[in-house]
C-alpha cells in the first residue's frame, strides 16, 4: 500500500506534468524544447545534455544508481522525454526523436515494473510513445 505522503507527491508531479504539457502546446518548437530542458534541470536536477548521449540502459543505470531518482521522478522524466521526442518529430528531427523515445520507453518499462500504483494515464503515454516510435522508425528505415 502506498503511503499518503508518497501518493500526494505523485499527484503533485502528475498535476505539474499536465500543466507543463498544456503550456508547451502554445509554444514554438525552439521555445518548447528549451522549456523541457529547463524542467529537466529544475524538477529533476539533471543536466539536459546528459539525456542526449548514450544508450537507454546506461541512462537508466545512471539515473537509478548515481542519481537515485525515485519511480515517480523517473515517470516524470520518461513523460518529458516522450514529449520532447514528439516535438522533435514535428520539427523533422527524426533521428533525435527516435533516440529520445528509446530512452523514454526504457524508463517507462522500468516504471511499469516498479510502480506501486497502476496508472491509466501512464499506460496511455506508453502506448502513444510506442506508436510514435513505430511510426518514426518506419519512416526512418524507408
Amino acid at each position: 500500500m502506498i503511503s499518503k505522503s508518497r501518493y500526494d507527491i505523485i499527484q503533485k508531479l502528475l498535476a505539474d506534468l499536465a500543466r507543463t504539457f498544456a503550456q508547451l502546446a502554445g509554444l514554438d518548437t525552439p521555445e518548447a524544447l528549451e522549456e523541457i530542458r529547463e524542467y529537466y534541470h529544475s524538477w529533476l536536477q539533471i543536466d539536459p545534455d546528459q539525456l542526449v548521449e548514450g544508450d537507454p540502459s546506461g541512462l537508466l543505470y545512471y539515473l537509478l544508481q548515481e542519481r537515485g531518482l525515485s519511480v515517480p521522478q523517473l515517470e516524470l522524466l520518461a513523460a518529458l522525454l516522450a514529449k520532447e521526442a514528439e516535438i522533435l518529430s514535428q520539427n523533422q528531427q527524426i533521428e533525435r526523436a527516435i533516440a529520445q523515445l528509446k530512452k523514454a520507453l526504457a524508463i517507462f518499462e522500468y516504471v511499469e515494473a516498479n510502480a506501486e500504483v497502476f496508472s491509466f494515464n501512464r499506460l496511455d503515454r506508453i502506448q502513444q510513445s510506442q506508436m510514435l516510435y513505430r511510426d518514426l522508425s518506419s519512416k526512418h528505415d524507408s
